[in-house]
C-alpha cells in the first residue's frame, strides 16, 4: 500500500486470476485494521498506465474546467481550484454513459504523491502479473507430467521424499 495521505492509498492485488490497481479511501476499523471503502476506482494495469500519461499532461489543479477521459472508463476532472476526482464511467446496454457514485478525489499534494508513486507501483504491478503467471505456467506444466510425485493437494511437485507432504515436516 502507498499512502497518499488523508486516508487515501495505492493498492494492489491480484484476486480471481486478476491483477488491479485500487486508488481508494481506506478507514480504520474497530480492530485498529485500515479497511478500503467502496470510494475509489480500480484499474486494470494497462488502464492504469494509460491513467499515468493522462495524469501527467492534466493540468486540473489549474483549470477549472478541465476534464479528461481516459480508456472509456475512467475520468478524471477538475472538481474546483484545490482538488480533482477520479471517476469510472458505465456503459449501459444501450450505449449511454453514466457515472457511478464511487470516487476518489485528490488535493493537489495527493495529486503529486499519486505521480511520483508512479515506477514503484508499476514495480509492483509486474512483480505481480509476473509471480501470478509464472506460478500458473510451473502448476500447469507440472500437473502435465506422469510422476506420480506431484501432489495435488498442495500443488507442488515434491523431490525430496517420497511419502508425500506428510514427511516433508
Amino acid at each position: 500500500m502507498f499512502d497518499l495521505g488523508d486516508g487515501v492509498f495505492i493498492m494492489v492485488n491480484t484476486f480471481l486470476k486478476q491483477t488491479r490497481v485500487h486508488i481508494r479511501v481506506c478507514t480504520i476499523d474497530e480492530n485498529g485494521e485500515l479497511q478500503p471503502t467502496k470510494a475509489g476506482v480500480s484499474l486494470k494495469p494497462d488502464v492504469y498506465y494509460a491513467f499515468h500519461n493522462k495524469l501527467c499532461a492534466f493540468m486540473g489543479c489549474e483549470d477549472p474546467d478541465a476534464s479528461i477521459v481516459v480508456k472509456k472508463d475512467v475520468c478524471i476532472f477538475n472538481q474546483n481550484e484545490n482538488c480533482i476526482s477520479i471517476q469510472r464511467l458505465f456503459e449501459r446496454k444501450d450505449m449511454t454513459f453514466s457515472f457511478l457514485p464511487e470516487k476518489v478525489v485528490l488535493n493537489k499534494v495527493q495529486y503529486i504523491t499519486l505521480l511520483e508513486y508512479f515506477n514503484e507501483v508499476t514495480d509492483y504491478v509486474k512483480k505481480k502479473l509476473l509471480t501470478y503467471t509464472f506460478t500458473e505456467y510451473v502448476k500447469y506444466e507440472l500437473k502435465k507430467r506422469p510422476d506420480d510425485s506431484y501432489d495435488e493437494k498442495w500443488g507442488n511437485y515434491d523431490t525430496d521424499t517420497p511419502a508425500g507432504p506428510s514427511e516433508r515436516l
